[in-house]
């Protein structure tokens, strides 16, 4: 088996700079043990101040972490958490996000990290808003027809 700091010195920084959404891995503590441009770029920081920094102190800036904090989720069941949310990046306008945080085993098979990818799907959530009230509207248009 391989350990996560294995993973992030060998072949994973090439790997890890290839994905283009915004992905990062944290550790129990929460220290960010990875993260790409993509993410860094959403908290208008470079990579390099985000890595071995706690997320929610960089990121956040609390003192603690968050409460609903997914990465915390992960570690306590040893299962995936995908949460949709509204998300505020500084200087950015608030995006409708996913966000998928998956464990990452360690040699014991605990959860050792997680790792989180993120997608803008402010477009989508706009998309089903319209649909739902259109729908909306040709069921109450149907519902008066139907009273007349």
């Amino acid at each position: 088996m391989f350990s996560i700091g294995q993973l992030i010195d060998g072949l994973g920084p090439i790997v890890f700079e290839s994905i283009k959404i915004p992905f990062g891995i944290i550790d129990k503590d929460h220290r960010v043990l990875w993260a790409n441009d993509a993410l860094a770029e959403l908290h208008r920081l470079p990579a390099d101040k985000l890595i071995g920094n706690i997320c929610h102190q960089v990121c956040r800036n609390k003192p603690g972490p968050c409460p609903d904090c997914p990465t915390q989720s992960v570690f306590r069941t040893g299962k995936t958490q995908i949460v949709e949310r509204w998300l505020e990046f500084p200087g950015k306008e608030k995006v409708w996000g996913e966000v998928h945080y998956y464990p990452i085993r360690g040699n014991e098979g605990n959860t050792a990290a997680t790792i989180i990818f993120g997608f803008d799907v402010t477009d989508r959530k706009n998309r089903e808003e319209v649909l739902k009230n259109y729908s909306k509207f040709l069921s109450g248009k149907l519902n008066s027809k139907v009273s007349a």
